[in-house]
């Protein structure tokens, strides 16, 4: 991606090489503005770390020099540092039995750092932060419990233990975390109302199971709602679309979260959304979308979040989906 390093004005590796400070005085400067946290879940591979440095360049840029993003990984080496406090200290193993310990410590760290709103992502998202922070603000500051999300994903499951998925999730549904999912102070207050440890050992006992899948099991035997706010394209949680489709979707819908952003997309996201001024965005779209076209569909793919059903006997990961 030629452009990329060009994209934003000052990245957020820059910044902190630069001696920025992890907390600016912007941060709730305005009256009932909501500490929004972001956390990340990554891994050390090279893959899962250009996608994280993408993020850092483009939307989380921001919320970095403001000190409300943060990355779990697992352990060895990573380009974030944990003195930079843009890396959680707890380590878990870096492998796929290693995500509900991480799923876990996204959620410790958010709760521990005072999040008002937490948003749990992944590497491979790109987020529209000031659709997304006006849409909480709109929520209010609520003292009742909210988790915002896709939801659906494991209803109706044939396994209640394979996957991470519970009674309460194969009843119900869980969240699809695709489209990632927000949880408000009250939430996490809920979650770690009988300690830390014994949340660790919660999740530690669905080691290999999905994180968003534990997540909503924990929510939802402590009569936490999940609320679906994935209508509408609000959240895009599917696999990569055209040119078009994106360029349609982003603009007339704006979307808040876009879901398996390689770093070309994400820059050329940023760019179309108007977030990186001076931007050849139409050299950054031819670069962008071939390499979403390839590593997913080039047609729209529509998502069910009402009858998600299982895919197979393991509990699914995704809602289900059928083209239109």
């Amino acid at each position: 991606c030629a452009l990329c390093a060009r994209l934003a004005p000052v990245s957020a590796l820059t910044f902190l090489e630069q001696g920025g400070s992890r907390r600016s005085s912007v941060v709730n400067e305005v009256a009932g503005t909501p500490f929004v946290l972001y956390g990340v879940l990554t891994s050390n591979a090279e893959k899962y770390q250009a996608k994280l440095k993408a993020q850092l360049d483009t939307w989380a840029a921001v919320p970095v020099s403001e000190g409300r993003f943060f990355a779990v990984t697992g352990q060895g080496n990573n380009i974030l540092q944990v003195a930079d406090g843009l890396l959680a200290p707890r380590k878990c193993y870096d492998d796929y039995g290693g995500v509900t310990c991480k799923e876990e410590e996204v959620l410790e760290t958010g709760y521990d750092r005072g999040a008002e709103w937490l948003v749990v992502l992944g590497e491979d998202h790109y987020v529209d932060v000031p659709a997304l922070e006006s849409y909480l603000a709109s929520r209010g500051n609520s003292t009742e419990p909210l988790a915002l999300g896709i939801v659906g994903c494991g209803k109706g499951s044939k396994g209640s233990k394979d996957g991470g998925c519970c009674r309460e999730v194969v009843d119900s549904g869980g969240f699809c975390g695709g489209g990632g999912y927000m949880l408000n102070r009250a939430t996490l207050a809920a979650v770690f109302a009988d300690g830390i440890a014994s949340v660790r050992s919660e999740y530690a006992d669905q080691k290999g199971g999905y994180g968003d899948i534990t997540t909503s099991c924990a929510l939802l035997k402590r009569n936490i709602k999940l609320e679906n706010i994935g209508g509408h394209h609000r959240l895009v949680g599917w696999s990569p679309l055209s040119e078009k489709a994106y360029r349609q979707i982003a603009k007339k819908e704006r979307p808040m979260t876009y879901h398996y952003s390689n770093p070309p997309l994400m820059y050329g996201l940023h760019a179309l959304l108007g977030h990186a001024p001076g931007a050849d965005e139409s050299e950054l779209a031819r670069q962008a979308f071939p390499t979403a076209a390839a590593v997913g569909t080039t047609r729209a793919i529509r998502c069910s979040t009402t009858n998600a059903g299982p895919r197979n006997s393991r509990c699914p990961r995704w809602p289900s989906c059928s083209r239109p």
